[in-house]
């Protein structure tokens, strides 16, 4: 219940929970950022075969083939996460917005940046 007494700050020093989280434990993002990032990963294919890398490389480069083979929410996808949901191109002096949140699929030929 509250009380006028129990809704007083804590005093300096002193913390709100004293049996907290302890120093040095990680948090569950770390973890799996670490998982994804380990060189050392081995894992198993569907076809029986054995491959040690990093899954976040492999997880990527899966997106980048079902993006190109047409897959419109895996471009958007790498889209927003590769560059951001705008991404800004400058072209004589003059700034783009090249906003990949468009359906209509816009492609910028490199004779358009110069």
């Amino acid at each position: 219940m509250k009380t006028q007494s129990n809704l007083k700050p804590w005093p300096p020093g002193t913390s709100g929970n004293p049996a907290g989280k302890p120093k040095g434990a990680k948090h569950l993002s770390t973890w799996i950022q670490e998982a994804l990032e380990d060189e050392k990963f081995t894992y198993k294919l569907s076809n029986g075969k054995t491959k040690t890398g990093a899954p976040i490389k492999a997880i990527v480069q899966a997106l980048v083939i079902k993006a190109i083979d047409g897959d419109s929410k895996t471009f958007d996808l790498l889209g927003k996460y590769g560059y951001g949901s705008k991404h800004d191109i400058t072209s004589n002096n003059q700034s783009l917005a090249f906003d990949f949140r468009d359906d209509t699929r816009r492609y910028i030929k490199q004779s358009d940046i110069t």
